[in-house]
């Protein structure tokens, strides 16, 4: 039997899935908005899913940069894996 305030389920929006890391400070120069990342997961590690940098966050007291990329739908992509990002776009230079 339920309790109330007692969670029974969480809905998930799988067809907007973000991955999101932290990197030092001195990496930020190579995630930039619009970078093209290559996302593997532990459970499926053959598998190769591309994501857009969305957003790069601010240095914090650790100096470190949070980072977020959004990733394409996939079945076998959810909420809450452990993954392995690389960087493949080349940062622009700049004029």
């Amino acid at each position: 039997m339920a309790q109330p305030g007692e969670a029974l389920f969480t809905i998930v929006d799988i067809e907007h899935l973000k991955v999101s890391f932290d990197v030092l400070e001195n990496e930020v120069p190579r995630y930039w908005d619009g970078a093209i990342l290559t996302v593997t997961t532990v459970a499926f590690p053959s598998e190769q899913h591309p994501a857009t940098i969305s957003a790069v966050g601010p240095v914090d007291d650790n100096g470190m940069v949070h980072v977020e990329a959004t990733l394409q739908p996939h079945p076998h992509l959810s909420p809450g894996m452990t993954a392995f990002v690389t960087v493949q776009s080349i940062p622009p230079s700049n004029p």
